[in-house]
């Protein structure tokens, strides 16, 4: 049984990094907010896996680490709609992330673990946003949009979803534990995916050029 969480812990953890191909793109993208919600969340989610995967308390208690990775997620998860929506202001888009970050945080903390209605409503949010911005838009300056690249982000995206309803199917038993954790995994590569191509749907217009500190800046 050790030797299974073990394998099963390492497995988890491995395929976390299917994460890190998105990051990269972040990072050349100079999105400094984005790449730092992403690392953090890679870290996270490596010591939530660790705490479930030996049911020792790391710091924090498994539920602890449990609800900062999901808060991460779907920071993540809302990060990358801004992205996708196409501004090209960088005022507007540092708005949306931040509003982004600590919508996460505050819904997540109503809802806690018996409901996500807030969570869901957060993302149908940010969505919507994405399909207007795409769809509906007259905005001529919207960011231009990798059809193909897309295509294959959706696709992943559908994958991953499929393939995460089968621990809801499978339920949380004992026996079933092998199972889950190895779909799990695929979900967690199959996200990275999603992520990856999403970032490279659309390009980073709003950037910073550098990371040398402006000269007007106040703090300068």
């Amino acid at each position: 049984m050790v030797l299974l969480e073990l394998g099963r812990f390492a497995f988890l953890a491995l395929t976390d990094a299917a994460m890190l191909p998105a990051l990269g793109v972040m990072k050349k993208n100079r999105r400094h907010f984005e790449l730092f919600i992403g690392v953090f969340q890679l870290a996270i989610a490596f010591c939530f896996n660790a705490a479930e995967a030996f049911q020792a308390q790391l710091f924090l208690r498994e539920l602890q680490w449990h609800f900062i990775s999901d808060v991460l997620s779907i920071a993540y998860f809302l990060l990358l709609c801004v992205h996708l929506m196409g501004f090209q202001d960088e005022n507007r888009n540092i708005l949306l992330r931040y509003v982004a970050f600590a919508a996460s945080w505050l819904l997540k903390t109503k809802d806690g673990w018996d409901s996500t209605r807030f969570e869901v409503l957060l993302v149908a949010c940010y969505l919507l946003g994405v399909a207007y911005r795409r769809l509906l838009s007259q905005d001529q300056h919207i960011s231009p949009l990798n059809r193909q690249k897309a295509t294959y982000a959706l696709a992943s995206l559908v994958l991953a979803a499929i393939v995460g309803g089968i621990p809801i199917y499978l339920g949380s038993g004992g026996d079933n534990h092998a199972a889950l954790g190895f779909a799990k995994g695929c979900m967690h590569v199959l996200g990275g995916a999603a992520f990856y191509y999403a970032w490279l749907a659309v390009p980073c217009l709003d950037s910073k050029k550098t990371d040398i500190i402006p000269t007007y800046s106040s703090y300068v």
